[in-house]
């Protein structure tokens, strides 16, 4: 690979990846190879690229940890999942049976995701991934969903990357 701003081949390693592509801020990628540009004049000096396989799986696993999370849902969860299910805004707020501007007023920071509208994001997500997947998923379980909500958000979602698999490390309780 070579870098986009001045052309030089990209060093590679093999490490911990923030993932911030995903939009959420806690997402840890281990055991992927990370892109850097190691020539300090270039403006992406050090800059990470990570080179992440079977995005898809990585993607469907982040679905299930967010669903099965203890924590409420922010906006930064809101448009993860609904741009996961390929949904446009107006389409996720008619299924959540709110307005669209409700919904870009979660996904903008303005406006707190209320309880109820967190526990129908969980099921109606849980759903539409049995229905992507065609397959039930019995590691999500009823209680989870239900079950109280801390009020902080979560410091690290930890994912490992290893023999072509995707293995969920930690998510704080």
């Amino acid at each position: 690979m070579y870098c986009e701003d001045c052309g030089k081949v990209l060093d590679s390693k093999i490490g911990r990846y923030h993932y911030k592509e995903c939009g959420l801020d806690y997402v840890w990628l281990d055991g992927i190879e990370i892109y850097y540009c190691s020539n300090s004049q270039c403006n992406l000096y050090n800059e990470p690229l990570g080179a992440i396989p079977k995005i898809e799986l990585l993607h469907s696993m982040l679905t299930k940890a967010i669903i099965a999370s203890v924590f409420p849902f922010t906006g930064k969860e809101s448009r993860f999942l609904r741009t996961y299910f390929q949904l446009k805004s107006k389409q996720w707020a008619e299924l959540l049976t709110v307005s669209a501007e409700t919904v870009s007023r979660w996904e903008k920071g303005v406006e707190n995701i209320g309880s109820q509208s967190d526990f129908l994001m969980r099921l109606l997500s849980l759903r539409l991934l049995e229905e992507k997947e065609q397959s039930w998923i019995p590691e999500i379980k009823a209680n989870q969903i239900i079950s109280a909500r801390k009020t902080e958000q979560p410091s690290s979602i930890f994912i490992k990357h290893t023999s072509g698999q995707f293995l969920l490390e930690k998510i704080p309780a």
